[in-house]
Order: structure tokens, then sequence, then C-alpha cells
């Protein structure tokens, strides 16, 4: 009898937890499609195929949808950054800005939506609230291993980084300078591209190469 129990608690979480992530999932492209401050919650059930009933007993708001996305999309995106730039290990800065192009323009085609609704949570937020949700945050970004920060120390050590360079302050101004300047040429592209003439989205590329190049040595450090 408590075999059978505790099988039934367990399959009754598990469906808990696809259930929850089903939400998610539908609620993050939801949002990108029609902004948070125009959501609803009805609509967002409807979208999952819940009553609304089912939705408010996993969320109250969709505020608070809106903040759960927010941490699995950080985290989903800080973790194919580390897994990108961690692919690097061993390269000379210059191997690395050749390579720039290619891998930056893909992880902008591969993660449009979650950068998109990023920058919506960022305009519609300007607090996040309760202690729960920033416990969570910490907690996604304490998993989360600058790549940046790994490549400048290493070649720091081979003198070619400035040494007056900070690396963990350094790798999260690229980190940060790299998700801000992709949410506003993914958010405002087609009027980017109409007003200038060229497609914005290389200007990301053009952004990394600049930092690599600033952060170099004029001559190498002894």
């Amino acid at each position: 009898m408590k075999s059978t129990l505790r099988t039934e608690r367990r399959h009754s979480t598990e469906h808990q937890k696809r259930r929850a992530e089903s939400i998610l999932k539908e609620a993050e492209a939801y949002f990108v499609e029609t902004g948070i401050a125009d959501s609803k919650m009805e609509e967002i059930a409807e979208r999952v195929g819940v009553s609304r009933q089912t939705l408010y007993r996993y969320y109250r708001t969709k505020e608070d949808i809106a903040l759960a996305v927010e941490v699995r999309v950080l985290g989903s995106i800080l973790h194919r950054l580390s897994e990108l730039f961690s692919s690097y290990e061993g390269l000379t800065l210059k191997e690395l800005e050749e390579k720039i192009d290619e891998h930056t323009l893909k992880f902008l085609s591969d993660y449009e939506q979650k950068i998109r609704f990023t920058a919506l949570f960022d305009s519609y937020f300007q607090r996040y609230g309760e202690q729960q949700f920033i416990d969570a945050m910490k907690q996604t970004l304490s998993f989360y291993e600058n790549p940046f920060r790994r490549i400048i120390e290493r070649e720091q050590e081979h003198g070619r980084v400035c040494r007056t360079l900070d690396p963990v302050i350094t790798g999260e101004m690229i980190t940060h300078s790299l998700l801000s300047l992709s949410q506003r040429v993914l958010i405002r592209k087609e009027a980017l591209e109409s007003e200038y003439g060229f497609n914005p989205l290389h200007v990301v590329p053009l952004q990394m190469k600049i930092f690599i190049r600033g952060i170099q040595c004029s001559t190498p450090e002894s």
C-alpha cells in the first residue's frame, strides 16, 4: 500500500512538473507575441490547454508567470553562452575573433525568441518584487561560469590582455553588453534595417570584435 502511494505521488509530481514546463514554454511564446502588459491569464490557459482554475493553482498572476519564464529563459541563454565560448578554450584572441561572426549570428538566430522575451521583461519590470524570485535568479546565476572571464584570465597569464582589467567585471560587462545590443537589434530589426540600410544583426559580432581588440595590450606584457 505504501509503495503504491509513493508511486502515485511520484507520478503526480512528474505530471505537475511537465505541466508547469508546458505553461512556461507556451507563456514565453505568448508574451513575445502579445507583450506582457497586454497578456491575459485566460489566454495563457487556453494556449496551454488547461482551465483558468488549473492555471491559478500554479501561478497567481501573469507577472508570476513572467518572472518564472525569465528565470527559465535567462538560465538557457547563459548556459548557451557558456557552452559556446567555452568551446574556444585554447584559441588565441586572433583565432577567437575569426570565429565570432559565425557563432554570434547563430546564437542570435537560435535564441531570438528568448532574447526578445528578456527585452520585454526588462521593459515591463522596474523591480523584481518578491524575495522568492530574487533567490531563484541568484541560484540561476550561480550555475553560470562566465566564459569571458576565463578567456581574459588565460590571456592575462600570457601577457596578451592588460592585467589592469578586472576579469570578473570585464567578463560581466561583455555578457551584459552582448545581451543588451542583441535585444535592441532583434526588437527593432526591421526599423533599424530601414533606417540604416544594412542588417543590424551584424553589429553584434562587430561589437564583440571591438571588445576583443580593446582588452588586448598594445605590446605583450612580460
